[in-house]
């Protein structure tokens, strides 16, 4: 097993860490969500690697990954997509299976949309699918309150909606840890994709999947899993 760790300053590549099985092994991609960072896969890594070679990135702003060229005084999807198939095509990846976590499905979506020949397969954990009544109201009150309030105050107050139970506080404290890593301007960038996001939702909600796909929802998820079940019983 070798394992390989990319630190870049100001580069035009994602900050990734790389997990070598073989050169024959099947490769397994892990997007984190807004707010998050490769670190959100530590316990996953273990599991995982005794079967795939393992690609783990920080998005851009996110994590290490700062400072990356060319930069952008706002962001699109497709910008922030393109980020991760250069890296694939650096690493020379053909093809790869993709896991995500929350906003991270929504950009393996556009990627199996964009470029469907990198994709074996997907997994979206607590995947964001369609743009229902509460994920607007949700993406309302960000608009609202983010000029407003601090952001890292803006990120505990939707933490503490999208989780807020009891056992969901060590989550809720891994959250605000990662999303710490997160500047006022960067978040700023981040906030004005909100609409973009929506408008992708509603789009790839009745595309059919071509790849095999697995998503992962939690029972106690009050925000995204009516979506994420009525979109998988629209698929085959």
């Amino acid at each position: 097993m070798s394992v390989f760790v990319f630190i870049l300053a100001r580069s035009s590549m994602l900050y990734h860490e790389i997990y070598t099985l073989s050169p024959q092994s099947p490769w397994m991609i892990f997007i984190h969500g807004a707010g998050g960072s490769r670190l959100t896969w530590k316990y996953q890594v273990q599991g995982f690697k005794p079967f795939f070679n393992l690609l783990l990135l920080d998005l851009r702003d996110h994590g290490n990954s700062k400072e990356i060229c060319p930069e952008y005084r706002q962001y699109n999807l497709d910008i922030l997509t393109d980020d991760i198939i250069f890296l694939m095509d650096h690493l020379r990846i053909k093809d790869a299976y993709l896991m995500s976590l929350s906003l991270g499905s929504i950009f393996v979506q556009h990627i199996a949309g964009k470029r469907p020949d990198l994709v074996k397969g997907t997994v979206m954990a607590g995947a964001v699918c369609k743009a229902n009544a509460r994920m607007k109201l949700l993406a309302f009150l960000a608009r609202a309150v983010y000029p407003i309030l601090p952001f890292k105050t803006t990120y505990h107050l939707f933490a503490f909606v999208i989780m807020p139970r009891k056992n969901h506080r060590n989550s809720r404290r891994i959250f605000r840890s990662q999303a710490r890593k997160l500047s006022p301007g960067d978040f700023n960038k981040w906030m004005s994709l909100l609409g973009e996001f929506l408008g992708s939702l509603e789009q790839t909600f009745h595309e059919k999947l071509i790849q095999p796909s697995l998503i992962v929802m939690g029972a106690q998820d009050h925000v995204f899993y009516s979506a994420a079940l009525q979109y998988a019983r629209n698929q085959s």
